[in-house]
């Protein structure tokens, strides 16, 4: 009898376990994947739909609700996104620390035109926290708000605590990452974080950016060459990283000496924002390179 209820006990606590487990995004499957083309390929109502699934499945993954956020404002339909997480926050009373984390991140979002955004942000995820301390999607956007308010010390620390949490937080990897490699300038540690979500990412295009930017700061202009050309093939269009992918390419070039590839680079650059006057000044220089 004492085996039969130490039997039953085990079976009971292991599915406590499987119940508050948290089965993270498969950024490397299908799903994620096709969501990124989706929004590259500016389907916005396809990649709202991807992106939503994604979610349901993995309401912690900071990443993807970042993405789903930005469809809507490309739509001119923030409001919409806004509403529906402020809805979730005030039906749980405030008390479901997942929700008041992603109404956070719907706030910084906002915050990008209205500043003042930025302090209900912080504060909707300082609540979460207090709900669930270890909540890696609440540390991740409290580090989302220091680095804004570019007190980088503080946000290193809670994207650290993200990682902690999630290891799998590609948003908190990037952002760490970014913070070692230009303020702290460690290019080279750096690399170490954005590798890992180029290796759990492969289709997303500015986990590439990032390798090549620490390539490029150690002079690793071959790998940061490589990268770059990755990340504008996934992203060819600019909507994130791909803008600056052949801007860097054609400075790459051009300290190799090679200006005809650096020229190409540059009007191809040109055709995302014509009116760009540090390409348009790059490439003047490009084509009337230094007479050796």
């Amino acid at each position: 009898m004492k085996i039969f209820r130490a039997l039953i006990l085990v079976v009971a606590l292991a599915l406590t376990l499987s119940r508050g487990a948290h089965a993270g995004t498969n950024y490397a499957g299908a799903e994620f994947s096709t969501a990124l083309q989706q929004y590259y390929q500016q389907q916005w109502p396809q990649a709202i739909e991807s992106f939503h699934k994604i979610m349901e499945q993995d309401p912690r993954d900071t990443l993807s609700l970042h993405y789903l956020i930005h469809c809507y404002i490309k739509r001119n339909d923030m409001r919409s996104v806004l509403y529906n997480l402020e809805q979730k926050a005030v039906q749980s009373n405030n008390k479901d620390a997942v929700a008041l984390a992603q109404l956070g991140i719907g706030y910084i979002s906002r915050s990008m035109r209205e500043p003042q955004m930025l302090d209900q942000a912080q504060k909707a995820f300082e609540q979460a926290l207090t709900i669930d301390n270890n909540l890696s999607i609440a540390n991740c956007g409290l580090g989302l708000v220091f680095y804004q308010r570019r007190m980088m010390a503080r946000a290193k620390g809670y994207f650290l605590n993200a990682l902690r949490a999630n290891p799998e937080d590609l948003m908190a990897l990037e952002r760490v990452g970014d913070i070692i490699m230009n303020d702290e300038k460690k290019p080279s540690e750096a690399l170490t974080f954005f590798e890992q979500i180029v290796q759990k990412a492969p289709t997303y295009p500015d986990g590439y950016w990032f390798v090549a930017s620490a390539c490029y700061d150690m002079a690793r202009y071959d790998r940061c060459i490589e990268n770059l050309k990755k990340c504008w093939e996934l992203d060819p269009r600019g909507l994130t990283q791909g803008y600056h992918a052949p801007i860097l390419l054609g400075k790459v070039y051009m300290k190799q000496k090679q200006y005809e590839l650096a020229t190409e680079a540059f009007e191809a650059s040109l055709k995302i924002n014509p009116s760009n006057p540090e390409v348009q000044y790059l490439l003047e220089q490009a084509k009337n390179p230094p007479k050796s």
